[in-house]
């Protein structure tokens, strides 16, 4: 689920469709949370934590998460949220956006070359 805010989208929108689903029976294994924003490790804490608070009995997988382009230092905030997720035992996957050649100042993981990792895919393998 995306970081958003409106009612359609992020916490509010999984709930619904969670309570939905539990009407209907469904088994659901794990909630998948996303996060774009800046490079602030409070606010991507805070999601993550609300997000938490609100699927407590569910694991969280971080399927997509990243600073938005000329939103701040993506090397630095990828390893403050990498340090934070591995303290987590309810994160148990994470995965960072994009695995694509880094076009534009996007910060993807591959060079733009396209022939290895860029700065942050190294970030992200090494760090």
């Amino acid at each position: 689920m995306t970081n958003g805010g409106e009612a359609h989208k992020g916490i509010a929108y999984l709930k619904d469709f969670i309570s939905q689903c539990d009407a209907l029976g469904c088994q659901i294994d794990f909630v998948v949370a996303h996060y774009y924003g800046t490079d602030n490790i409070d606010e991507f804490k805070n999601y993550l934590e609300n997000f938490h608070a609100a699927f407590p009995m569910k694991p969280v997988w971080v399927t997509e998460f990243g600073v938005n382009p000329g939103k701040g230092d993506a090397n630095a905030f990828l390893k403050k949220a990498m340090e934070f997720m591995d303290s987590k035992e309810w994160i148990h996957r994470y995965a960072y956006h994009m695995v694509a050649p880094d076009v534009e100042g996007k910060s993807y993981l591959v060079n733009s070359a396209g022939t290895g990792l860029s700065s942050t895919g190294s970030t992200f393998a090494y760090a």
